[in-house]
C-alpha cells in the first residue's frame, strides 16, 4: 500500500518526534478498544520502546483518572436526589441481581480489577466505590488491572505486525479476534454443559 493510501503512515511521516509520540497518547486516552492497537503500532512505527509506549499508557490513565474523578464525585453525591443517577444505580443493582456470580465476583478487591479489565478503568473505580473502597485504593487497582489490559492487547497486536507486516491488517485482525474468541469460549462452554 503506497503511504498515501495509509492514514497511519501518513500520520507516522507527518508527525515525527513529539508530534507522533502526542498522536500515539490521544489514542490511548481514547475510552475504546481499538485506541490501544491503533497507538501501539503507530507508537511502534515511529520507533518508541515497549518502556516508552507503557509509559505514555500510564500516562493516559492518570490523565483519565484525574478528569473522571471530579464528575464522579459529583455524581456520587447526586446518587440519592434521583434522575439519571438514581436510574443507572437502579440497573446497576438489577443486574448484579438476576446474575449471582458476576455479583460475587464484584465483592471486595476483585470488583475494580474485573471490571477496569474488562470495561475500563472509569467502570473500574465506580466498581470500587460500590464496594467501600477509597479513591486512592479504588484508582490504584483499576489502573493496574487497565494496564494489563493494555499488555494483554499490546503484545498480540505487535506480533500479529511482525507475522503479517502490515498495521492495517494486525489491527483488523486483534479486533476480530478480540471479538470472536470470547464468543467462541462461550459457545464451547455451551455445548461442554449440555
Amino acid at each position: 500500500m503506497p503511504p498515501d493510501a495509509d492514514p497511519l503512515a501518513a500520520l507516522a511521516l507527518s508527525s515525527p518526534g513529539s508530534h507522533g509520540i502526542l498522536f500515539a497518547f490521544l489514542l490511548f486516552v481514547i475510552p475504546t478498544g481499538a485506541g490501544i492497537p491503533a497507538g501501539v503500532l503507530l507508537g511502534h512505527r515511529i520507533g518508541l520502546t515497549a518502556a516508552s509506549m507503557s509509559g505514555l499508557y500510564v500516562g493516559s490513565g492518570l490523565l483519565r483518572a484525574a478528569l473522571f474523578e471530579p464528575a464522579f464525585r459529583w455524581a456520587e453525591r447526586r446518587r440519592h436526589a434521583g434522575g439519571w443517577v438514581g436510574r443507572w444505580r437502579d440497573a446497576g443493582q438489577a443486574l448484579l441481581a438476576r446474575h449471582p456470580m458476576l455479583n460475587r465476583a464484584l465483592h471486595g478487591a476483585w470488583a475494580p480489577l474485573v471490571v477496569s479489565y474488562n470495561l475500563d478503568p472509569m467502570a473500574g473505580r465506580v466498581a470500587a466505590a460500590a464496594v467501600g473502597m477509597g479513591w486512592m485504593r479504588g484508582w490504584s487497582l483499576a489502573l493496574i488491572a487497565d494496564f494489563a489490559y493494555f499488555v494483554s492487547t499490546a503484545v498480540p497486536t505487535l506480533w500479529l505486525q511482525r507475522i503479517f507486516g502490515n498495521e492495517w491488517l494486525s489491527l483488523l485482525l486483534f479486533i476480530a479476534l478480540s471479538m470472536a474468541v470470547p464468543m467462541l469460549w462461550r459457545a464451547a462452554r455451551k455445548v461442554a454443559h449440555s
